[in-house]
């Protein structure tokens, strides 16, 4: 095969890559626009109204933003300096179980899903039990 046909194809996978990382975004706008246009039709209990209008939503994901925003920060000026010190030679004893401790930090979030996924079953097999 040519250098020549070698790069079309290459360009052709990432020109195909591009254009999913931009129709993913749009789509997904596309699916959030008609669920708010749903919502907005439907009628509301009180409850409903106080949680689903356009301020508290816009204010909370405001929040989140900012929430997120302080963790990343925080996550970032630990996790960045503790890399580059790990991977000095001194740091060859202490590298490892702290690799191994991060990978469980990694894995609790899928363990508490697991552990609530577990408990709702229970719960709701108990109940449904005859006595």
């Amino acid at each position: 095969m040519s250098a020549l046909a070698q790069d079309t194809g290459g360009s052709a996978t990432v020109a195909a890559r591009s254009v999913r990382y931009a129709v993913t975004p749009l789509v997904l706008a596309a699916v959030l626009l008609a669920l708010y246009g749903y919502i907005s039709v439907q009628p509301l209990d009180l409850i409903e109204q106080r949680s689903l209008n356009v301020e508290y939503l816009l204010s909370r994901t405001a929040k989140h933003l900012v929430l997120t925003a302080i963790v990343t920060t925080l996550i970032l000026s630990v996790a960045i300096p503790v890399g580059v010190l790990l991977t000095r030679s001194w740091a060859g004893r202490i590298s490892a179980p702290l690799l191994a401790a991060a990978n469980i930090g990694q894995a609790v979030p899928s363990l508490g899903l697991i552990a609530s996924i577990r408990s709702a079953r229970s719960c709701s097999y108990e109940s449904e039990r005859p006595q």
